[in-house]
């Protein structure tokens, strides 16, 4: 044999010889037994306390701190390999062993473990039947919502945990109604109206509308059926006796002639005392408001006279 030839085979022997110490080390090290009690610590202290017992050395991934995970682990004569399930239960952390490290990771998430979002359909209506354009429905505690569309139908998707969620829905001048969706994929809805208590509101002049309650003279009405119920050509007459403050004569012209109506007593003694009829904005002018004392009585019509009572 050449010197080249003895070389090579040293070379081998000594290769050969490294794999089988390191196996050894390795089997050595899988079945070494160790006993662990310890009880809410850190991780980090439960691996030093492996890594003393045993050959074995923890490398954890930068990502991950040692010191700010808790576990406990009571283990009594066993090994590593039996040992690192325990420790590293409902930790989010996952450990691959390679000769004697042992690799710490995060541990990923399957996705068929991950619910995803739940498609919640359906429509909303009144109690009519008729649909409701333009309601918000939205979930209850967050931003996350939508509108109504055209034929009161929405689309909405709820994050998970969905069985948990809670749909509002509002509406101007309905009452909100508030829906769990469980384990329902479509949810059709129905809205009613609110009834709201508000306060008398009459019309002034020029339109102008105002509380009855923050009028700083009288107002009084009179209903429909107060004036039909004793029917008279000129309907002017029927008020007679019905609106306080107000004196109405009628007139001897017979049949259609005009009523002086005289509101607080005369006001002028050479102009027309009449009272002013104003019908949705428009006045209402005659020659019977022209001259004449409270107890004159003209002949001349009013346009007030051809109203029908019953309108």
């Amino acid at each position: 044999m050449n010197k080249t030839g003895f070389y090579k085979i040293r070379n081998l022997f000594i290769v050969i010889s490294a794999c089988l110490a390191l196996n050894l080390t390795t089997a050595k090290a899988q079945t070494a037994r160790l006993s662990i009690h310890l009880d809410r610590v850190p991780i980090e202290r439960v691996v030093n306390e492996i890594e003393q017992q045993s050959r074995y050395l923890f490398l954890f991934n930068k990502d991950i701190d040692s010191t700010q995970i808790t576990v406990s682990v009571d283990a009594t004569d066993s090994t590593v390999p039996d040992i690192l399930p325990l420790l590293f239960a409902g930790t989010g952390l996952d450990y691959t062993i390679e000769g004697r490290n042992i690799l710490v990771t995060k541990a990923e998430q399957s996705a068929k473990n991950v619910p995803s979002p739940v498609q919640v359909t359906g429509k909303v209506t009144d109690t009519t039947g008729e649909p409701v354009i333009g309601a918000s429905v939205v979930i209850k505690g967050t931003t996350l919502g939508t509108s109504t569309g055209f034929d009161g139908s929405y689309s909405l998707q709820i994050p998970p945990p969905s069985a948990s969620a809670v749909l509002v829905v509002n509406y101007l001048g309905y009452e909100p109604f508030e829906v769990s969706v469980g384990a329902r994929s479509n949810i059709d809805i129905v809205i009613k109206e609110s009834t709201v208590d508000v306060d008398a509101v009459v019309v002034t002049a020029l339109g102008i509308k105002r509380s009855e309650k923050a009028l700083s003279y009288n107002v009084q009405q009179v209903a429909a059926d107060a004036v039909t119920a004793n029917k008279d050509a000129n309907f002017i007459n029927a008020l007679n006796g019905k609106v306080a403050g107000v004196n109405i004569n009628a007139s001897s012209a017979g049949v259609g002639g005009a009523s002086k109506v005289v509101m607080r007593g005369t006001k002028s003694i050479s102009q027309s005392s009449n009272a002013l009829y104003v019908i949705d904005g428009v006045p209402l002018f005659t020659k019977a408001q022209d001259g004449g004392t409270e107890f004159s009585s003209p002949g001349t019509t009013a346009p007030l006279a051809a109203i029908h009572p019953e309108d």
